[in-house]
């Protein structure tokens, strides 16, 4: 079952969040989709040079590439879902296929008409960052980074020229002749890699013990602005856990006025939608007793605007004209839909779903007159099972309740 978690730092390590993510894909900004502001011009929605690497897909101008057990891809233009993969009659099953090969590896985008995915290379004991066409043909190695055992960390975001991702590199002091034994630093890295000479520069560095631990959560970029949250095990570092910017061009870092207790949960331009966390010491989960609360934050003025309150955390998506959210029920078996409004600002229920038929957006885009949301979700099969799923609706069906989803299969 799938469901929105909240946001708890591994600080046993981050080695934990690197292999869960080595199956994860990219969301991308570009979504070709234009809304009207305030003056009623049409804007586009998000910045077309931005993607984002996120767990279980990647969006393109074309389409939406998942991450299943091979690589799929789900056409805006044709609404047809097919293995990623050109070879005439591929069974998609030896790693001659794309769909099969790119499947293991990690960090994979489609980024200005091309692949890029890291690699670890077995013979010689290092990572790779690479790029190939979408056919998978043609793989250059961009950078070899020997020196760092670990890359990617929470995501990567690629913009105009680089890749922003997080790198873990080790030093070691040999043991003395008294038998005292070997000290391992961590070092701990907020990085900017090229993507056309493979040079690599650090935001931000750390240097941790062998026990300590440091993440990144890279999330957008606006104004010329990298926008990520901090955080350590680590009590006394140079840097204070919360909410920072890096100027792309002087490389300014600034420590926003905002909690760092904040999870964003959308990204569109300069507005933000982020919620209250609360955890439960027994449970180390989300606390279904605590009344949080959900705001819009404006990247340009700083301020947080109250949406609504919530208990549990769900699937959401942002649309044009508001926020669709859903709220789990204690137990996470059953929750229902909400759509707040941004003209009116009345929360109100649009639907429910439970843990077996259940629906997670990734994308809006626009087919024909009409929009429509690409997600995954769980249904049952005709065992009764639940299997994990991908699904199509039309955002006007949605906000009606509705329940005619197309599944891609």
């Amino acid at each position: 079952m799938k469901r929105k978690g909240i946001k708890r730092w591994l600080y046993s390590g981050w080695l934990l969040i690197c292999l869960v993510l080595i199956f994860a894909a990219c969301g991308r900004g570009n979504l070709k989709n234009e809304k009207l502001n305030e003056e009623g011009a049409k804007e586009s929605s998000l910045d077309e040079e931005l993607v984002k690497v996120e767990p279980g897909n990647c969006i393109t101008d074309q389409g939406v590439l998942f991450y299943d057990d091979i690589l799929h891809f789900y056409d805006f233009q044709t609404k047809t879902f097919y293995p990623l993969c050109g070879r005439p009659n591929c069974t998609h099953r030896d790693e001659e296929c794309t769909a099969v090969w790119l499947r293991n590896s990690f960090f994979v985008a489609i980024y200005k008409d091309s692949l890029y995915y890291v690699r670890y290379v077995e013979e010689q004991g290092f990572n790779c960052f690479c790029k190939a066409e979408i056919s998978g043909e043609g793989e250059t190695v961009i950078a070899e980074v020997p020196e760092y055992g670990m890359l990617g960390g929470s995501g990567v975001l690629f913009y105009g020229d680089k890749a922003y991702l997080m790198g873990t590199r080790f030093e070691y002091e040999d043991p003395e002749e008294d038998g005292t034994e070997e000290t391992v630093w961590q070092i701990v890295s907020l990085l900017s890699m090229n993507l056309q000479s493979g040079e690599i520069e650090p935001i931000m560095e750390l240097t941790l013990g062998d026990n300590g631990s440091a993440i990144w959560t890279i999330e957008h970029i606006y104004d010329g602005k990298l926008y990520f949250c901090f955080d350590s095990s680590e009590t006394k570092t140079e840097y204070e856990p919360g909410w920072y910017t890096c100027d792309l061009e002087s490389d300014e870092l600034k420590c926003l006025e905002i909690s760092e207790d904040l999870e964003v949960s959308a990204w569109d331009g300069n507005i933000a939608i982020c919620q209250e966390q609360s955890v439960d010491p027994v449970l180390n989960d989300e606390d279904p007793k605590t009344e949080k609360h959900c705001f819009r934050w404006n990247l340009d003025t700083g301020e947080l605007e109250e949406l609504y309150t919530f208990h549990l955390s769900g699937p959401h998506v942002l649309l044009e004209n508001g926020y669709a959210h859903g709220e789990w029920k204690e137990g996470y078996h059953e929750g229902s839909w909400s759509f707040y409004p941004w003209d009116t600002g009345e929360d109100r229920e649009i639907g429910t779903f439970t843990d077996s038929q259940s629906f997670f957006p990734v994308v809006v885009y626009q087919s024909g007159d009409d929009y429509e949301i690409v997600g995954d979700g769980t249904r049952e099969d005709e065992n009764g099972r639940i299997i994990d799923c991908h699904a199509v609706i039309s955002v006007e069906e949605f906000l009606n309740g509705g329940t005619g989803y197309r599944f891609l299969e």
